[in-house]
């Protein structure tokens, strides 16, 4: 599948956390930054691996191109709120 995609996706996600957090006190807008904005190149890669995946055909015939698409998004931004989450969580002491 797309895991190189995600492997990049995760770095990205891993350099800019801190700055989305400092940026953005809502996890989700943190997130949606950072999926939207500061690692976009590499969400775009990722949404586009996962478009071509075998496995998605099934929701690309279904949702078409920009529906598909933007499921994958969603998913993305979920990974990021959990990423901000877990380090605001880490960082706080919690």
């Amino acid at each position: 599948m797309a895991e190189e995609d995600w492997s990049q996706f995760h770095a990205c996600l891993n350099q800019h956390k801190a700055a989305a957090e400092q940026a953005e006190p809502s996890l989700h807008e943190g997130a949606r930054l950072v999926v939207d904005v500061l690692c976009l190149h590499e969400a775009t890669a990722l949404g586009n691996a996962l478009l071509k995946s075998p496995e998605r055909q099934d929701l690309v015939r279904e949702k078409g191109f920009g529906g598909a698409f933007n499921s994958f998004l969603q998913v993305m931004r979920r990974e990021a709120t959990a990423a901000l989450f877990e380090s605001r969580k880490k960082r706080l002491g919690l």
